[in-house]
């Protein structure tokens, strides 16, 4: 959701005959759990999977089963998601990616004997975006590779504001950069320069879609350089938020809910002038 300003999320989850998956471990139900918890989203999920296979009455009323052998998907998904897909028969994957658009993500949850899968990536032209790894399988977001033509650097700095003059004309109508350009804002040297909040609200205006974003919170890391390979394998995922820390560690910040505090009852005393006690609610009906 922070690289895309939309309201409608669409994913489509592929489960095969093969794959062993209890409804409450669908990726489906953990997206549709997810989003529930973002302000203003809606989901709509399409399960391809074998008659039968499922009950609807155990799934979400925003998750829709199909056919996995007849189904034919016209409006294309911002999420694609299955299982094994990197180390299965490879029609199950170029199936899914054909539901997928241009900017979309691909969504896969391996066993964790899965070493090698990057000859996929040049193969489907795919960028890895995360992979974590649990006790039970290993999970890998990957997005479809975008050529960027042209990004054009523009630092940004608390101490003088001459920049924001330079970004202005960079954004406004009459430039009209290619759709395949690229503005990248960039902090670095100061860690309360606002850069994250700055980008939020730049990107709700229409016409920003082409901005991106680089903090360096590293303070060993070099001077952030277009030419190097570091960054700019970094800069080809196209991510709007791209924080680098300790460790060359590249990441993002997200808003996690706080744990939810168990409610006790609590019993308030006073002491009146005569020495006695009595609870809160007795003290104040005696007033």
């Amino acid at each position: 959701m922070e690289n895309h300003q939309i309201v409608k999320v669409k994913a489509v989850e592929l489960v095969e005959d093969e794959d062993d998956v209890a409804v409450e471990c669908l990726s489906s139900s953990l997206l549709v759990k997810a989003f529930d918890e973002t302000p203003l989203i809606q989901t709509n999920i399409t399960l391809l999977t074998s008659p039968n296979r499922f009950n609807p009455a155990d799934l979400s009323p925003n998750i829709s089963i199909e056919d996995f052998k007849k189904s034919s998907i016209n409006d294309k998904a911002l999420i694609v998601a299955g299982f094994n897909l990197l180390s299965k028969k490879q029609s199950s994957l170029k199936r899914l990616l054909s539901f997928l658009r241009e900017d979309g993500y691909l969504l896969t949850r391996e066993k964790c004997n899965v070493i090698d899968y990057k000859k996929y990536l040049q193969q489907y032209e795919l960028n890895v975006i995360l992979e974590k790894r649990t006790d039970k399988e290993m999970i890998v977001l990957l997005k479809k590779k975008f050529s960027v033509k042209e990004r054009i650097i523009v630092y940004i700095s608390n101490d003088n504001f001459n920049w924001l003059e330079n970004l202005k004309q960079l954004v406004s109508d009459e430039n009209k950069l290619d759709k395949n350009s690229r503005i990248i804002i960039v902090g670095e040297g100061d860690f309360k320069c606002g850069l994250l909040g700055f980008i939020n609200c730049l990107r709700k205006e229409s016409g920003n879609e082409r901005v991106r974003s680089v903090l360096v919170q590293d303070e060993e890391a070099p001077k952030f350089f277009l030419q190097d390979p570091f960054h700019v394998q970094q800069l080809e995922k196209d991510m709007t938020i791209n924080v680098l820390r300790a460790n060359k560690t590249w990441g993002s910040y997200r808003y996690l809910k706080l744990m939810q505090s168990e409610a006790r009852p609590c019993i308030y005393r006073s002491c009146l002038s005569n020495g006695t006690y009595k609870s809160f609610q007795d003290m104040s009906l005696s007033l």
